[in-house]
């Protein structure tokens, strides 16, 4: 059956708040996540959230991705591959009154995921298909909640999500209101050297030549995963774009300041 289309798109409304300096887009419903070791802490800190409805990771942008989770350690051909789970089930519930998630259960939201074979030395293995907990598949029959009978099943349902539109505050320059303390924060975090040349800044009133870079260019997406620590010279190198907005003016300046202070000697 075709979708129906929406009646109205709010057109005049989303160019009103980008005049007035709003970034209107589409915010990611689904991408792979580098899977997390899960521990009480980060359970009690709330970057894995466990609930009746899923099993949550928050991200540094403060995005919540739905995923499941499964023991990291696992005798393969003892047992076959490990049962994933997908909500507070009775076995995740006993672990969590335990405590005993130190480093014993992973998070995805993969459909390909890396066990370690107690069966063969401990090595890596990339495993998919995951069978369901029969816990969590109780809970599905029950009919409390979508019906999957496997992880592969369970990632294509996270796929299908419809993107929600997001309304940004930004800048004449396109970037969020926080941004210049994120960009604090991160290079302070790098010590102030340049993650491509190695350059260390200590003199604090040359800070502003290091600089905090979007890697995927939106400079909304703030996560930590997509920031770079980098100096002057290294950024204006980044692409064309770059090379030509350091190349004149107050940028262009600056960047030839730097050569000339800092090129001799790369600690200082």
């Amino acid at each position: 059956m075709e979708k129906e289309k929406p009646i109205y798109k709010f057109s005049k409304s989303k160019n009103v708040l980008k005049e007035l300096g709003y970034q209107v887009e589409k915010a990611e419903a689904y991408r792979p996540i580098k899977p997390v070791d899960v521990s009480i802490e980060n359970i009690k800190d709330g970057t894995i959230e466990i609930t009746d409805d899923g099993i949550f990771f928050k991200t540094s942008d403060g995005q919540k991705h739905k995923g499941f989770m499964y023991k990291r350690e696992y005798y393969l051909a003892r047992y076959g591959k490990p049962r994933f789970h997908t909500r507070s089930c009775k076995i995740i519930q006993e672990f969590k009154v335990r405590g005993s998630f130190a480093a014993e259960y992973r998070w995805s939201n993969d459909g390909k995921v890396q066990v370690c074979d107690m069966d063969d030395n401990f090595i890596d293995k990339t495993v998919d298909i995951l069978p369901l907990c029969q816990y969590c598949a109780e809970i599905q029959r029950s009919g409390q909640s979508d019906i999957y009978k496997d992880s592969e099943e369970f990632v294509n349902e996270l796929k299908k999500a419809i993107p929600q539109e997001t309304v940004t505050n930004v800048d004449v320059l396109g970037y969020t209101k926080e941004w210049q303390d994120i960009s604090k924060h991160y290079r302070e975090k790098h010590k102030y050297t340049c993650e491509r040349c190695g350059i260390h800044i200590t003199n604090s009133f040359d800070y502003g030549y290091i600089h905090c870079h979007h890697r995927n260019g939106n400079k909304t997406d703030n996560r930590d995963e997509n920031l770079e620590c980098l100096c002057i010279e290294c950024h204006s190198n980044v692409d064309k774009s770059h090379e030509n907005r350091f190349s004149k003016g107050a940028n262009g300046i600056c960047l030839q300041d730097f050569i000339k202070k800092y090129r001799g000697n790369k600690t200082l």
